[in-house]
């Protein structure tokens, strides 16, 4: 498995994923807008050719907010989402990131599971953040520096 930087030509397999992992999913404008906007770091995973995930954060000033991340539902299990967090939050990194934040459906236990033993803390609640089905976000951040990815 590769991870990289996202092409113009992978735009179709990032909607295909989304579209199978979210009941709200993003629209292919804001892919296509992501996918110019130079605050925007958008990777993807890639097997044998094949897309099988990606993920979406944007850095403002010393923060990385993930947007999104997801894996092929075939391929899910397998550590591809795991080493595209790490790719992403070291790319943040790179870029001065020190603090990493994002939300999640607080139904999505095998997310949460991921981010915690990944060294993020939930510290808050967003009330009806997500609208299909109407559901709230945990709030989670990871800070960075001194040693600590």
């Amino acid at each position: 498995m590769e991870v990289r930087l996202v092409q113009e030509k992978d735009l179709l397999a990032v909607e295909e994923i989304e579209r199978r992992s979210f009941t709200g999913p993003w629209s292919k404008l804001s892919f296509q807008q992501s996918f110019f906007d130079p605050a925007c770091l958008f990777l993807v995973a890639e097997e044998r050719g094949e897309i099988i995930g990606y993920a979406i954060g944007w850095v403002v000033l010393e923060e990385l907010h993930i947007g999104n991340l997801a894996v092929h539902p075939q391929k899910r299990g397998e550590g591809v989402g795991k080493r595209l967090l790490a790719e992403i939050v070291s790319l943040g990194m790179e870029k001065g990131c020190k603090l990493v934040s994002l939300e999640l459906r607080g139904s999505n236990q095998v997310a949460f599971n991921l981010y915690t033993q990944e060294g993020f803390k939930p510290v808050g609640i967003r009330r009806d953040y997500y609208r299909h089905p109407k559901e709230d976000a945990i709030v989670m951040i990871k800070e960075l520096g001194n040693g600590m990815v």
